[in-house]
């Protein structure tokens, strides 16, 4: 995770701020990995997006069954944020 980026811990999560922060940090990790392994691997890009739309979709099933209202719109918040925070890096490379 880049070192700008600044996640702000919500009051519902179990965790001490700093488990929270190493925990995102080795979540944006996993998926910058997958991104970078199908490029490695040549996958297709729409097969790519596909399977990605899937994983969210299957996520939000199993989300509304288990957060709260304030959780997922919490959740939704802090994703468009950090990627204000790296969007100007995205547009540079």
């Amino acid at each position: 995770m880049p070192e700008n980026i600044k996640p702000q811990k919500p009051l519902f999560v179990k965790a001490t701020p700093q488990k929270y922060e190493n925990d995102l940090k080795k979540a944006l990790s996993l998926f910058r990995d997958v991104r970078r392994k199908a490029v490695i691997e040549n996958i297709n890009p729409i097969a790519m997006r596909v399977a990605l739309k899937f994983a969210q979709i299957t996520d939000d099933y199993f989300a509304k069954q288990r957060l709260s209202p304030e959780e997922e719109a919490w959740i939704e918040q802090e994703a468009k944020r950090l990627f204000e925070q790296v969007k100007p890096k995205i547009n540079e490379g």
